[in-house]
């Protein structure tokens, strides 16, 4: 029986061969190969092109045809939590050092070229935290006057208000703000506080009468406004007693089980139900990076770009900070309708700040998982309200500030929904929609880039510590976390128009992943007792395919899939070549025919086992001298005489990433990037 889709193939070849140059017999290929069962990690080994190959011997061809070409491909990394780089920051410093070179160097390294960073807090964080956090009453607490402060009862969950013109104090949920909760201490100059609502009002003084009730008044001075206060049941608190009116005589603040504000006797009542806190309401111009990221994380990123100049950054927040939000907690609520430009102005000044260390933010995603509400911390957040939140406030605010050039990315969640990031694309400043695949197929990337016509970008999968620990489960644990992830995550990503490819924690060490999400395995593990690093399943995922793609490659068809070889292709900006194929097959060594410009090479691909083929075009192989030559971006040319270096001319030399490039024209672009330069040969 004749094989019609082989001969079609053989045939499509037979044309490709005739429009394009021929390839030396001896086109070097090199392979990176990775095994399911672990005997071989990152081998690379050498095969060649030949003429002389049967291709109708293989029924698994793969056809790179560069004639056709997708999206390009910004980056390929991981998220850099910050008890990663608390984890990272632990290292001697030679240690450190090495780690990161062989981490992020685009040549002698595994070239990742792009990092996720938490914009505050994630569920991989060692603490809690936001740039613009209340400050919160601690157990040395004494008022400031010249500040206003919540006073909040944490046994019911409230917040103690008034209206400034009744005589009722009442309470509100735990994040009810607005004047009638803003209150302000007033030394009485005998050492107690008169408590004032700070924006005034006719009433504006809490007090008590003879009665059982605490009510307001007008700027009274005697002895039945002047507070004190003690050290309350819970860390933190305070009672709030008026001592000049006689104990036992309702001179204790209470909130009771109906919610209403009353006065008890101090000699009765010292509980939960007495123990209030004071939260400073906060300056929302306030913002300040001093803290984990600061000491940590911001570090560790500088170094990163020491390495490698060209890393991207795309920050994600967990949740806006605590009184922003509907329920003033780390984990789940809304933001509120009122903060949405408060919101805003936090992430320019979280972009202010980071551009202040050297470390420009390439994206951002608005809300990591906005239909989950469980991390710690996390922020629940509709499609209707995503939409509002950028079109409204943050797109306007970025495109009129020095961040104009900052990519805003919709959705960040699953992709078992597809409705929530084509509505937010609508939005005139989203340059695109951002997925995880905890649910749903990888297949809805491409349905949000044909219905939105926008891009789409993959930013986090896990990988979960194995379900047990001996060597028999943690081998079948790497191999099947390999294969799904090639499948659907490196391969099925970027074959349905992702332009990135992210997998979440970089580095983890056991004593930085007391919270959060304690089962995430980090791509690499510290021992803390010798400093010995593990390499575990993400940290081989990614790097399958980062050492040899280039950030601005294109992806390149590479024919469909079928059966269980999976395959996708690329172009890099120097002009070489790039095919990463995994065998899904448990038992079959899939024998492979690449083919390529009417040329093919062949190779077995063990059962789960991936591997990356890279070649070059034709005569861009040659070994040539680079001695002299500027590297990028250390350009030849100036615009004027006392400016600065900023581009090369016509047939000026430049190096990048160990190769030698000519300028056609003037330009001030990336070698190999775009077609003003030539590639001339490889660095010797």
């Amino acid at each position: 029986m004749v094989n019609c889709t082989l001969l079609s193939s053989l045939k499509r070849l037979a044309v490709i061969s005739a429009l394009a140059p021929m390839i030396s017999q001896a086109q070097p290929v090199s392979v990176l190969e990775t095994r399911g069962d672990k005997s071989v990690l990152l081998q690379q080994t050498e095969i060649t092109f030949s003429q002389e190959l049967d291709n109708t011997s293989s029924p698994n061809l793969i056809t790179v045809n560069d004639e056709q070409s997708y999206q390009s491909i910004d980056g390929l990394g991981f998220a850099l939590t910050q008890a990663s780089a608390l984890a990272i920051s632990m290292l001697p410093t030679a240690k450190q050092d090495a780690l990161l070179n062989e981490l992020f160097h685009p040549v002698t390294g595994n070239g990742i070229s792009l990092l996720r960073v938490t914009l505050g807090a994630s569920d991989l964080s060692a603490s809690l935290y936001s740039y613009n956090e209340a400050v919160t009453s601690d157990n040395a607490f004494t008022p400031d006057p010249g500040k206003h402060y919540y006073i909040n009862l944490p046994a019911h969950n409230v917040r103690l208000g008034a209206s400034g013109y009744s005589e009722d104090a009442y309470t509100g949920d735990n994040a009810a703000s607005g004047e009638d909760f803003q209150w302000q201490f007033v030394p009485s100059g005998d050492g107690y506080w008169y408590i004032d609502r700070a924006a005034g009002g006719p009433l504006a003084r809490l007090r008590t009468d003879d009665t059982n009730m605490a009510d307001m008044h007008d700027s009274a001075t005697g002895t039945w406004e002047k507070w004190q206060l003690t050290p309350g049941e819970i860390p933190g608190s305070y009672f709030l007693s008026l001592p000049l009116k006689g104990a036992g005589n309702h001179d204790r603040l209470q909130v009771d089980e109906d919610k209403l504000v009353r006065m008890v006797d101090n000699d009765q009542s010292a509980g939960t139900w007495e123990s209030f806190t004071f939260t400073e309401v906060t300056d929302p111009s306030s913002f300040s990076l001093a803290g984990p990221d600061l000491d940590t994380l911001i570090p560790i990123l500088k170094k990163i770009r020491t390495i490698n100049p060209e890393i991207k950054l795309l920050a994600s927040p967990w949740s806006a900070p605590r009184w922003m939000k509907t329920n003033n907690h780390w984990i789940g609520g809304r933001l509120k309708n009122d903060h949405y430009g408060d919101l805003a102005h936090y992430f320019k000044n979280y972009l202010d700040a980071m551009a202040a260390q050297g470390l420009d933010i390439w994206a951002l995603t608005v809300q990591n998982e906005p239909e989950n509400g469980h991390n710690e911390p996390s922020m629940l957040m509709s499609a209707d309200e995503q939409y509002n939140f950028i079109e409204n406030h943050l797109g306007p605010l970025l495109k009129n500030s020095p961040h104009s050039q900052v990519k805003i990315l919709g959705f960040d969640h699953n992709c078992d929904n597809t409705s929530f990031p084509i509505q937010v694309a609508q939005s005139q400043y989203v340059d695109g929609s951002a997925f995880h695949l905890y649910g749903g197929d990888i297949s809805a990337m491409s349905t949000v880039k044909e219905s939105s016509g926008k891009d789409v970008y993959f930013t986090e999968q896990w990988t979960g510590l194995p379900d047990g620990t001996s060597e028999e489960e943690l081998n079948t644990a790497f191999n099947l976390d390999l294969g799904w992830h090639m499948e659907n995550v490196v391969i099925g990503a970027t074959r349905n128009w992702s332009k990135t490819v992210l997998e979440w924690n970089l580095f983890t060490s056991p004593s930085n992943a007391q919270r959060g999400c304690i089962n995430c395995m980090g791509a690499m593990t510290l021992d803390e007792s010798n400093f010995n690093i593990n390499r575990n399943v993400s940290y081989y995922i990614i790097s399958q395919l980062a050492k040899a793609l280039q950030p601005g490659a294109k992806r390149i068809d590479s024919g469909g899939i079928s059966g269980e070889l999976h395959h996708s292709a690329f172009k890099n900006p120097d002009n070489s070549y790039v095919l990463l194929a995994y065998n899904a097959s448990w038992t079959q060594v899939q024998n492979t025919t690449v083919a390529w410009r009417g040329q093919a090479f062949q190779y077995p691909i063990p059962p789960r086992s991936a591997a990356t083929f890279s070649w070059t075009e034709t005569g861009t192989g040659n070994s040539v001298s680079c001695d002299g030559v500027n590297d990028y971006p250390n350009w030849l040319r100036k615009d004027f005489p006392q400016g600065d270096y900023s581009h090369n001319d016509t047939g000026d030399h430049m190096t990048y990433q160990g190769n030698l490039y000519q300028s056609n024209w003037y330009t001030n672009s990336q070698p190999g990037s775009d077609a003003s330069w030539t590639l001339l040969g490889v660095c010797h």
